[in-house]
């Protein structure tokens, strides 16, 4: 008994003294386990030497992105501060309205937070005791000054780490009263805000209230949440997501302003409708929404972000704490064009409901989930909290005052977002957009499609997906037509000859000290014509031609079109097992070399140009347009090169459209650059002794670009010439001052090429597939400003930028690139299931027409040209060769 009675003496002195120790000034404090962040005792004590500090508490998901926006965006106005202005008419007493707002203040603890980071770089949310109260009172001299004041406040911006993040001004012209709340995004949502004007103006009244639960309860009930669990349902439901969903391509610009628009959709019984299929009014705004942004970037599976509003109905009191509760949060959708509209409808709300329980997840850790970068940069929120202006008119009312209108200001960092609220009978809209992304054209089509969208969601839910309303296509596709081309019905062969006809003492082919005129080249060629044909060339019969750059490449190419037949041109710099594949692959009936040239065996009949004789009758057989003119062999997704087969219908149009771009004359100089097995080969031929112009043909030495390619311009006072922009990079222009007409072509123009190269002669960019006889679009000449276009059609083709439906995409929206016309190839030589796959029906042209699938990712801009985005699939272009990365894993392999 006295050992049990000295244990009790002992322990009731201990708690003496632990409670004497604490009720010393300066003793005591938090340690890490009272609280919901983790935070070493050193931080703690980091924080706590601001004797205001009353709670320190961790960010919610939202924050830690707002706070990341705020330290390192660049925008002139922040994105997360948000205004409210209330008019208010009548005796308002400024000190009782003052009281008001600081009760309030006092009242909830997210509006006396501020965000800090500790010493080891761990951002807190840290609650003050009572700082002091930001209210303005302005006398206004004139009505007009509103909009300035209230601009002046937003630029004012806030110190984050300094709180109040909320400040109140009241501004007055007699007894016209304006009430501003102009608060920081990071302590209040849309939720919270006419919970503070309601408690404000019950404190102005002296109502009483009851009592407030603090937002510290949902930062413990955040905590209390099963994060593997919501990380795995994320990661389920982003599974398979292939990238983000993007308009922009980059930030915006430094000082650049947001633009907005606001619309009203009447008339709509959205409610009604929403009840009809099942789902909630949010759900079938989202699905127009999800439409829309499926329209504006050509996807089917697609991603937007969503604000949800975090306040779950298993926390009491959570629908009156004032805070930031909402997340932004990904909403993915993966579209059917035979799906129904409300099938669409109820299935999203179906994978959304899945996810609700998991909404408290940040967009860091679910962006890491899914793998990617960006997720999505268009957003959009509906709000079903406005503010009860009814309720708002009766308090001022009891009052003495008149309540008027009231306005919000926010802004955003998104490239489109938008805010639908519910109205009696439709929604009302507000967009912001980013002007460098969409201009006012563009936003005039969204504002046009929005609307659209929703009427067809809540009338006809019964339509496909896939017949949903577009954007003005017979506009889209008269922009993608190019001009009519001539009514000229001869060939290449005839072309060629009427101009030997014209011109035949004039240069046609110089190399060197040799030259040939019109007249020698056309007979050279016939010639050499009539013995392929003594040989058996005839319609439709292949040619390969392995010649290196040479006068005899230019002779041989014309005798096999005026001898009827095919050529298929082959670089014998070509590795050994690239030549011996392409000729098996084509099956030539001839082959035509020189005796000095290496080729594999292949058993075909070989005819060495340097062992004949070039003189004698020309022989000129007549071809029709749609005999096979020649065939260019590309490189193979199976690691199989495939020739396309161009016809000679493309030719003639090809040389008249291009002689008017490049403004080729008959006093010109072409040089001849590209290889002898690229179909910018025949561009440069054609083009230039079709316009009874000269052409510079080089050696594959003398064509180096820097020292050697100079020389050769100067020695030939080449006057218009065709290269890749990494050519340039290795010259001045002042190296070249006899160079009147560029064309860049082959891979994407950076723009400080342009810049450098489009002073002082015409520059154009020129783009287009072998399957469409070398050339499909080409730009207004350059200017040296922006990102070079790809420009528009040539005459007789047309260009459609469509989606993975088949329908024109708006300006300033990224699509596939479809080409039609008299200029496509027939084919992949004995490969008609990928020449189905890759040619198919023109669903805008005639019966029987055919467009060509490019696989390239193009826009329209808003002055009618097209800009390259990149390629839908793995393809790459070195230097205007397409390369198929599967071609390379075949070589490595093997």
């Amino acid at each position: 008994d006295a050992e049990a009675a000295r244990l009790a003496e002992l322990w009731d002195s201990a708690l003496r003294a632990l409670a004497a120790h604490g009720a010393q000034p300066g003793a005591g404090g938090r340690t890490p386990s009272d609280l919901l962040i983790e935070l070493t005792q050193e931080e703690i004590r980091e924080l706590e030497a601001d004797p205001r500090v009353t709670d320190l508490l961790p960010l919610a998901p939202l924050q830690e992105g707002l706070l990341f926006h705020h330290q390192y965006g660049d925008a002139t106005e922040d994105p997360y501060i948000s205004q409210l202005r209330v008019e208010l008419t009548g005796p308002l007493d400024p000190a009782r309205l003052r009281a008001a707002a600081a009760e309030v203040q006092r009242r909830h603890p997210a509006l006396r937070a501020a965000f800090r980071r500790t010493s080891l770089g761990t951002p807190v949310q840290v609650v003050l005791d009572d700082p002091e109260l930001d209210f303005a009172r302005i006398e206004l001299t004139d009505a007009a000054e509103l909009d300035a004041v209230c601009a002046a406040d937003r630029g004012r911006g806030f110190d984050i780490t300094d709180p109040p993040l909320i400040r109140w001004t009241v501004a007055s012209l007699g007894e016209h009263h304006t009430l501003i709340a102009t608060a920081h995004h990071s302590v209040r949502d849309g939720w919270s805000m006419p919970i503070v004007m309601r408690e404000l103006m019950a404190h102005y009244l002296g109502d009483a209230l009851p009592q407030v639960r603090p937002h510290r309860e949902h930062l413990a009930w955040l905590a209390r949440q099963d994060r593997t669990a919501a990380e795995c349902a994320w990661g389920e439901a982003l599974a398979g997501l292939d990238g983000g969903t993007l308009l922009s391509t980059g930030p915006a610009p430094a000082g650049q302003q947001p633009g907005r628009l606001d619309l009203t959709v009447a008339g709509l019984d959205v409610r009604g409708a929403a009840r009809r299929l099942g789902v909630t009014v949010n759900t079938l705004v989202q699905s127009a929404w999800l439409l829309l942004v499926a329209r504006l970037t050509g996807r089917d599976d697609v991603v937007t972000g969503t604000t949800v509003s975090g306040r779950p109905a298993d926390l009491p009191g959570a629908a009156d704490m004032v805070g930031l509760f909402v997340n932004t949060v990904p909403l993915r959708a993966r579209l059917h064009a035979d799906e129904q509209i409300g099938a669409f409808a109820r299935r999203l709300q179906l994978e959304q409901a899945r996810l609700v329980e998991h909404h408290h997840l940040g967009l860091v850790d679910i962006r890491r989930l899914a793998g990617h970068g960006e997720l999505f940069d268009t957003s959009m929120v509906f709000e079903n909290y406005p503010l009860d202006v009814d309720a708002l008119t009766e308090v001022a009312r009891r009052a003495g005052l008149v309540a008027g209108a009231v306005a919000h200001h926010a802004v955003t960092h998104y490239a489109l977002a938008m805010e639908a609220s519910p109205e009696a009978d439709g929604l009302r809209l507000r967009l912001h957009h980013r002007p460098d992304v969409l201009d006012d054209g563009q936003l005039a089509q969204i504002a046009e499609l929005l609307p659209a969208l929703l009427r067809t969601v809540v009338t006809e839910p019964a339509t496909p997906v896939g017949r949903i309303p577009g954007c003005a296509p017979d506009a889209l596709l008269a922009l993608g037509q190019g001009p009519k081309d001539a009514d000229d019905p001869r060939t290449w062969p005839e072309l060629f000859l009427d101009q030997v006809r014209r011109t035949p003492a004039a240069p046609a082919v110089i190399s060197g000290p040799r030259t040939l005129t019109f007249h020698e080249l056309a007979d050279r060629a016939g010639a050499l014509a009539r013995q392929l044909a003594e040989a058996g060339v005839g319609p439709e019969q292949r040619v390969a031609i392995v010649l290196p750059r040479s006068v005899e490449l230019v002779v041989a190419l014309h005798a096999v079109a005026l001898a009827g037949g095919a050529f298929v041109p082959v670089d014998p710099a070509h590795p050994v097992e690239r030549i011996a594949q392409t000729l098996t692959d084509a099956a030539p009936v001839l082959v035509l070399s020189t005796s000095g040239t290496a080729l594999p065996e292949t058993g075909v009949r070989r005819l060495d140009l340097d062992a004949l004789d070039l003189t004698g009758e020309r022989l000129v057989r007549p071809v029709r347009a749609e005999q096979a003119a020649y065939v260019i062999y590309t490189s193979g997704s199976t690691g199989r090169p495939k020739g396309v087969v161009v016809t000679h219908a493309g030719v003639p149009g090809l040389a008249r459209a291009q002689r008017a771009v490049f403004d080729v004359d008959e006093d010109s100089r072409v040089l001849q650059f590209a290889s002898p097995s690229f179909d910018a080969y025949v561009s440069e031929v054609a083009v230039t002794l079709l316009a009874g112009a000269c052409l510079v043909v080089a050696s594959r030495e003398e064509l180096l670009p820097g020292a050697p390619l100079v020389r050769t311009f100067a020695e030939h006072r080449v006057t218009h010439v065709t290269l890749p922009p990494a050519a340039l990079r290795e010259m001045r222009p002042e190296d070249l001052p006899t160079l009147r007409s560029l064309a860049v072509a082959g891979e994407q123009c950076p723009p400080q090429v342009a810049e450098v190269w489009s002073a002082g002669r015409r520059m154009i960019n020129a783009y287009g597939p072998t399957e469409t006889t070398v050339c499909a679009t080409v730009s207004a000449p350059l200017s040296g400003f922006g990102v070079p276009p790809i420009g528009t059609a040539l005459q007789g083709l047309a260009v459609r930028v469509l989606d993975a439906h088949l329908r024109p995409v708006p300006v300033g929206v990224v699509g596939e690139l479809y080409v039609s016309g008299a200029g496509l190839a027939r084919g992949y030589l004995d490969r008609p299931g990928l020449s189905a796959e890759r040619f198919v029906a023109d669903p805008f042209g005639a019966p029987g027409a055919r467009m060509y699938r490019t696989g390239d990712q193009v826009a329209w801009r808003a002055d009618g040209q097209l800009v390259y985005v990149g390629r839908a699939d793995r393809q790459i272009k070195l230097r205007g060769f397409r390369i198929e990365p599967g071609e390379i894993e075949a070589a490595v392999v093997a």
